[in-house]
């Protein structure tokens, strides 16, 4: 079902998603399938994630990385679209609302604020609103733990108390090292709490222009080497 974890700092952002993958079994019930997936994906708008089942995620994943897109209401409409088809094959069943419920997306966008390059981070929970996205504002953070998770409402407070805020006394590469640490404690506690997460995860850094740096397994023990080498590359 997936963690991630989302953070905008001003100019930069961080953006966090584990590899463990599931989908909906022959009996109709939830089936691990395994770590190794790529969850982090880039598009031509920006980099997109998703936390759920693959059988929602991957159809929008596949048609943003394939297509151009120009603005956050054609994402917007293709998960809508995706939506809707998923209820037309699965709704008869008991636990599909539920599917669409523990479903989301994460990406990011770059737009212009007094002629200067910004980059956003939008998601799209249906728990939040069917038909609209949320923007993270500068300093904000979100995490989004599995469904089957209990006291999600408490980890995500816990996680959004831990983060470092934008404008504090940290530089910005001290902000970027704390909020990873951040990050990998609580895929770590995730992994421990859910089957469905993995304690591995893939880190995008964001910045504007469809720039971002993926850096792929990123674990509790390995993330600040890790992270090093990305920021000197």
């Amino acid at each position: 079902m997936t963690m991630i974890a989302a953070i905008d700092m001003g100019e930069l952002g961080l953006v966090a998603a584990d590899k463990a993958e599931v989908s909906v079994g022959p009996d109709k019930g939830v089936m691990s399938r395994h770590e190794e997936a790529n969850k982090i994906v880039r598009t031509s708008l920006g980099i997109v994630t998703g936390a759920g089942f693959v059988e929602l995620l991957d159809p929008v994943k596949n048609f943003l990385q394939s297509n151009e897109i120009s603005n956050t209401d054609e994402v917007l409409q293709a998960i809508i679209s995706e939506r809707l088809g998923f209820k037309r094959k699965y709704g008869h069943l008991l636990d599909a609302d539920k599917w669409l419920m523990r479903t989301s997306w994460v990406f990011d966008y770059t737009t212009l604020v007094n002629d200067e390059s910004v980059h956003r981070i939008a998601i799209y929970h249906p728990f939040w609103r069917e038909d609209k996205l949320s923007i993270l504002e500068n300093g904000q953070s979100i995490c989004i733990p599995p469904g089957d998770m209990l006291e999600g409402e408490d980890f995500i407070k816990r996680f959004q108390e831990r983060v470092s805020p934008h404008g504090g006394h940290q530089g910005k590469r001290e902000e970027v090292y704390a909020n990873v640490e951040v990050i990998a404690d609580f895929m770590g506690e995730a992994s421990h709490r859910s089957q469905s997460v993995s304690s591995v995860f893939d880190l995008a850094i964001l910045a504007p222009n469809n720039t971002a740096k993926i850096v792929e397994r990123v674990t509790m023990e390995n993330w600040e080497e890790r992270l090093t080498l990305a920021l000197a590359s």
